[in-house]
């Protein structure tokens, strides 16, 4: 296994054989962020939707949203206060409305069927006016609200939006919660997908983060999967490899230890 120095995002990647324990050591991580309270979500690719941008992220992005529909609400007055606790329903909730538009929530309700039960279903409504459809001070988000055209609008643009809000969601759940992303199977992941992984490892503003992939490498190795997705390969320097035969449950323990550690 090959460590770099630890920084606020970490992208793990895991490799060897089907049958080897890939998904069983990425998966150890599990408890370990239960009982940190850290957001533990877990995605796969599968062959027969390799066609299907993102067809590995709507489990994790579905079982993300109910891990923060089960936290505690705020306590009244204490929102705006100093210090807040930032892991409550309520302050994401919040955090999402005041940061994407209705444009945003709607390409991202595309992919994640219970995102209402988050930001509530009036959020993702054209009759509201969220905080972010309000600022024009953003350029960012300014770039991304317009005109509904849903009906003329071209794929590509479709595809930006739904990149650039998928990427603000994740920021945001990051500054609220430290979040680790399992995504298993990725020698079947479409570009989409891995383009959208090294997004979130070159946005700087993001921290708190942890991406472990999973791949067969005897089908695919991580220097193909950039050189063929990836626009930089040095930029994505800062992770960790580990190549296996078979994992031990002990050695799994010893391994994850210091990757959740990266993140806290």
């Amino acid at each position: 296994a090959k460590t770099q120095p630890t920084t606020i995002r970490s992208l793990v990647t895991i490799s060897g054989y089907s049958g080897t324990g890939k998904s069983a050591l990425a998966n150890t991580l599990r408890p370990k962020c239960k009982a940190s309270n850290v957001f533990f979500v877990s995605g796969k690719f599968d062959l027969k939707q390799m066609d299907e941008p993102y067809s590995g992220f709507r489990i994790a992005m579905a079982d993300l949203c109910s891990q923060i529909c089960a936290l505690p609400r705020s306590h009244p007055g204490t929102m705006q206060s100093v210090g807040q606790d930032t892991r409550t329903l309520d302050v994401i909730r919040q955090r999402i409305m005041d940061s994407l538009n209705t444009d945003e929530l709607q390409s991202l309700n595309k992919l994640i069927p219970n995102l209402a039960d988050v930001v509530g279903i009036e959020a993702l409504s054209y009759n509201n006016t969220s905080a972010a459809e309000a600022r024009s001070d953003d350029a960012s988000s300014a770039l991304f609200t317009h005109a509904h055209t849903h009906s003329t609008e071209g794929f590509k643009e479709q595809s930006i939006r739904l990149k650039f809000a998928f990427r603000r969601f994740i920021k945001i759940i990051c500054s609220c919660c430290p979040l680790v992303w399992i995504s298993d199977d990725v020698q079947w992941a479409d570009k989409e997908s891995l383009n959208m992984i090294e997004s979130w490892m070159l946005d700087t503003t993001i921290s708190s983060l942890m991406v472990v992939i999973c791949f067969r490498s005897n089908l695919v190795n991580m220097d193909g999967i950039n050189n063929g997705n990836t626009s930089n390969d040095n930029d994505l320097s800062r992770k960790r490899t580990s190549d296996f035969g078979s994992v031990s449950s002990s050695s799994a323990t010893d391994l994850v230890g210091p990757l959740l550690a990266s993140i806290r």
